[in-house]
């Protein structure tokens, strides 16, 4: 009976878990300094923004990553579509402290300007400016926490699906054996 209180236990649990989504956990910071990149492989120009301040920044909340960058780096490739040039490559770096950015902006600078060969230029604000982007609202529902049952079901499970791997493995090498 206790055994099939254990399988009922686990089964109704896999289920649960099957049905549930799992997201990446998203927290909103007030403040992320962002600033871009711009280059291509055939010019000898990159553009660079500089460091700007993004309200309300969303981030990856294990990670604290930047949620979307992709789409900031988009905001950049947009502008230099609009110009006219359409074959650039676009990148952002961010930190959540002016101090930490202003770092990488610097080792930036000092990275291009070694090239003797590469012309720097600061896009100005007054053209272009990153706009905060809005994560996608399902990625903003957090992942339901388990009970300490469900937790210790779980673990219980996985230790009987390894002990019974080990114990086919020997039985096929006793096998192979004679």
């Amino acid at each position: 009976m206790k055994r099939l209180y254990q399988i009922l236990l686990l089964a109704s649990l896999f289920a649960f878990m099957g049905t549930t989504q799992i997201h990446a956990k998203k927290k909103c910071v007030g403040k992320m300094y962002i600033c871009g990149v711009s280059y291509s492989f055939t010019d000898t120009v990159v553009y660079i923004t500089s460091v700007q301040e993004i309200d309300s920044a969303w981030v990856d909340a294990k990670t604290d990553f930047l949620s979307d960058r992709n789409y900031y780096s988009y905001q950049l490739k947009d502008y230099f579509i609009k110009k006219g040039d359409d074959k650039r490559v676009c990148t952002v770096f961010f930190a959540q402290k002016r101090k930490d950015l202003n770092k990488k902006y610097v080792k930036m600078m000092k990275r291009f300007s070694k090239k003797g060969n590469v012309e720097i230029k600061q896009i100005p604000d007054a053209e272009f400016r990153f706009k905060t982007e809005m994560p996608d609202p399902e990625s903003l529902i957090e992942q339901p926490e388990l009970t300490k049952a469900e937790r210790k079901a779980l673990k219980a499970a996985a230790k009987r699906r390894k002990s019974s791997l080990l114990r086919n493995q020997r039985n096929k090498q006793l096998h192979y054996k004679y």
